[in-house]
């Protein structure tokens, strides 16, 4: 009976740790709308020329996942050299909270959704604490006043790869 329980007990912990990793979070607003990897959370910060309202979550395996819609002050060019320059000027991104430098690969430009994008990936150096993270990132312009980051962090021993597609194809620019 004993060994039973044990085996019913194992069995029910590996249901609920495979439904904690598989676990998504359809979200929409006036903006976007996408399916993140755990629940969803909200908050916005500013500078002289813009205002960030960031949407992010992060799952079991320390995955996460952020929307940043930017609104600008003025108007920027709807077109590569925009996105170019965010990607650029990627020096503040949630990695910048670790120890190390942020070194782009696998730079791709294309459309999505009808809007000029450019990707990149970005490995990272090792953090204090020994982590390695990679950063996946997507800036899309919307418009000449707006722009959506769409990104993922990871730890690097997670492959995270599978994850990505799944985010960044459910993304819908409204």
């Amino acid at each position: 009976m004993k060994k039973v329980l044990a085996v019913l007990i194992l069995a029910l912990a590996f249901v609920a740790s495979a439904f904690a990793q598989t676990q998504t979070t359809p979200y929409s607003n006036n903006n976007f709308s996408a399916t993140f990897n755990n629940e969803v959370t909200y908050s916005t910060y500013s500078n002289p020329t813009n205002i960030n309202y960031v949407y992010t979550s992060t799952s079991a395996q320390g995955v996460k996942q952020v929307v940043n819609v930017r609104i600008v002050d003025h108007d920027i060019p709807v077109d590569y050299s925009s996105s170019d320059f965010y990607m650029n000027h990627e020096t503040s991104s949630l990695l910048d909270t670790f120890d190390g430098t942020l070194v782009a690969d696998g730079i791709a430009r294309n459309l999505y959704q009808g809007h000029p994008f450019t990707y990149a990936f970005f490995d990272k150096a090792p953090g204090s604490n020994g982590t390695m993270w990679s950063e996946r990132i997507r800036f899309i312009i919307v418009n000449s006043r707006e722009v959506i980051f769409i990104y993922q962090i990871a730890p690097e021993e997670v492959n995270d790869q599978q994850e990505w597609f799944a985010f960044e194809e459910t993304l819908s620019i409204k």
